[in-house]
This record gives structure tokens, sequence and C-alpha cells, in this order.
């Protein structure tokens, strides 16, 4: 969890691999209970560390390819994402989230959530599909809360807003009280023709 420059060394105050131990190391947390999408966590990936105040946030997402062989379309596809918060002096594990999503895409736009903090709190804006049809996104948003270890699912305020197109989530931009999205197609599935937009919404 630390680098020590200069040296060419990076030394870990611990060491967790992202396989099926790592999971069933708190397999019983009842936060899991609630859950859906956690299958595949041998497919857990690293997306993103966020600092805020004495606290480490490092977020881990289920995302895996599907190809079904017969020379068919290969799938991209993201589940639930972990959230590990730390003590930033120690690295001691204080407590962790389990972010309930499922994605599926022809393409790689969508996978990985953007994140912002606010105020202390830590913003994870992201993309899934809607209601369980395939191939239509709809917006959500995590608020996270660090110090009092509350994760609240919402809604934005424009609403889910299915489209056809999913939401480049590296993309996005954070303003003050505002994001700049973009939505990507990709001509040889949703259209005739590759096409980008850009939002502008509040959250």
């Amino acid at each position: 969890m630390s680098l020590i420059f200069g040296t060419g060394k990076i030394v870990f105050q611990q060491k967790d691999e992202l396989n099926k131990d790592y999971f069933r190391a708190f397999k019983d947390n009842p936060d899991l209970t609630s859950t859906k999408h956690f299958k595949s966590v041998d497919e857990l990936k690293p997306d993103n560390i966020v600092y805020t105040k004495d606290r480490l946030v490092v977020f881990n997402e289920i995302r895996y390819d599907f190809c079904p062989g017969q020379n068919a379309a290969c799938r991209q596809d993201a589940e639930g994402v972990i959230v590990s918060i730390y003590d930033r002096q120690q690295y001691h594990l204080l407590h962790q989230f389990f972010l309930d999503r499922w994605f599926e895409c022809k393409f790689g736009v969508g996978r990985g959530l953007s994140y912002a903090v606010r105020d202390g709190n830590i913003h994870a804006f992201g993309c899934e599909n809607f209601h369980s049809f395939a191939y239509q996104y709809g917006n959500f948003y995590y608020v996270i809360d660090p110090e009092k270890n509350i994760a609240e699912k919402k809604t934005p305020d424009w609403g889910p807003t299915p489209q056809s197109d999913p939401i480049d989530t590296q993309s996005i931009m954070w303003f003050r009280n505002s994001i700049l999205r973009v939505n990507t197609g990709e001509g040889l599935l949703l259209g005739s023709n590759f096409h980008t937009y850009l939002v502008k919404v509040n959250y």
C-alpha cells in the first residue's frame, strides 16, 4: 500500500489477491446478502483509489468478457463493485460496501464507475442495464460517506433515462453542480453510424 521512491521498491503493508479467498473472507458480511451481482468474484479488477480526509477508499469491480463461440460477438460484462475503506495511517480495513450493478455491452464502453469527492463524500456515477433489458442503459450513482460508513444508491434528478447507448464512464467530467456525460453508440450493432453526444445534467 505504500511506495518507496528512489529505491525502485514497492512495499505492501498488506497483500490481498482478488480471488475466491479474498471474497470468502467477507462472504458472511450481512451487507452482501442483499446483493445479486457478485457471482463471478474471480474476475475482480481494480477500478479506482480515492483519498478523503483520513480514509483511503479502494474500488474493485467484477469485470470480464463473455465469448459464446461459433463466431458470435463477444460481450463485455461488469457486475458488483466492492468498496474497501482503510485507515489512511495504518491501512487497517475499517469497512466494506458491496455496490450492486449489472452491465453488459458489445463494445468497450461503460464498465467502471466515475468518481468525485464532494464535501467529504464520494460520488460514484455509473451506467447499468435498465430493469434487466439487454442493451437499454440507465444512470445511477452512489453517495458514499466513508466517515459514517454509509453508501446510498440514488437515481439522478433527471431519472434513469434509459437509452440504447451506454455511458462512457471514463469520459465523464465533474463540475460543482453538474456533470458532462458522454453516450456512445457503435455502428455495427446499434446504428448505421458511430455517434457520440454530450449531455450536461445536474446531480
